[in-house]
């Protein structure tokens, strides 16, 4: 093995060394979460979530109830909103959005 071999095996193990030590550091960052009460409801279930693409801070929850929920601030305080819709409401709440940040709400119909 020639001098120049042995310096390229040292600079690539420096290199393996370092995104190793930068892997292992993130990964043990730790995160703190505050769950927040969005409502009070009669058994809310099946949540559909989107976060708005043009703006993150900005996220809306559907359920499997007549309510939606709106948050400007990333989630910390929310706005109960209820849909009202000429087809009824059936459930099953679908989110999704368009390219200039509006958000659907699709859910299932129960006028027959």
């Amino acid at each position: 093995m020639t001098i120049m071999n042995g310096i390229n095996i040292m600079k690539k193990l420096a290199l393996l060394l370092t995104i190793s030590l930068t892997t292992i550091s993130f990964a043990q960052q730790r995160y703190s979460f505050q769950n927040v009460m969005i409502t009070n409801d009669n058994f809310p279930n099946e949540p559909s979530i989107i976060v708005n693409k043009h703006n993150t801070q900005n996220i809306v929850v559907g359920e499997n109830s007549t309510h939606y929920y709106v948050s400007n601030d990333g989630g910390t305080t929310w706005v109960q909103h209820t849909i009202n819709s000429n087809w009824g409401y059936g459930g099953d709440p679908s989110l999704n959005s368009d390219y200039q940040g509006n958000i659907y709400i699709l859910h299932l119909s129960n006028s027959g």
